[in-house]
């Protein structure tokens, strides 16, 4: 009776150690969000150009695999086929945290259900169209599919016609 008492313990004790250990792994990742804007936040987005498209990636503070893989693929098929669109201000990737204070409004702006690719267009200042891609989750196992998709979204979203 007493072994299979240390065992319970020992094993409780190993599964509050995981636990920690991930939580402190998830905290160094949400402070590691990325912004190809130029360095700017949300916030302190000042200059914009006439007309221009945010693909915003939300997340929440706990990140799955899944989740991780979005984020990465959303930002390579950006990165790997925008390159000028970033550089000019015409196009910008930002990583949003929506549990974070200030970023709450996006979940209820955007009809958020889960993690999510939202490209949302401004001109002037003044949001004139967003979409939410939603086979990022479909494709998730399928990168040059996934890529794909983002890709001629994004190009749709940058052309100006309706996506």
């Amino acid at each position: 009776m007493k072994a299979k008492r240390i065992a319970g313990v020992a094993l409780l004790l190993f599964a509050t150690g995981s636990l920690v250990v991930l939580a402190a792994k998830e905290l160094r990742n949400t402070k590691g969000d990325v912004s190809l804007n130029g360095g700017q936040s949300e916030k302190d987005a000042s200059v914009h150009p006439e007309r221009e498209v945010v693909a915003y990636y939300f997340h929440t503070s706990f990140r799955c695999p899944s989740c991780v893989t979005i984020e990465r693929l959303s930002g390579e098929a950006i990165e790997e086929n925008f390159e000028s669109a970033l550089s000019d201000g015409r196009l910008s990737l930002r990583v949003v945290n929506v549990e974070e204070p200030g970023n709450e409004h996006f979940v209820q702006d955007y009809q958020l259900v889960s993690k999510s690719l939202v490209l949302v267009e401004r001109v002037n200042g003044s949001e004139t169209r967003h979409k939410n891609l939603q086979r990022v989750w479909e494709l998730l196992r399928q990168p040059d599919e996934f890529k794909s998709y983002v890709r001629k979204a994004v190009a749709t979203f940058l052309e100006g016609a309706g996506a």
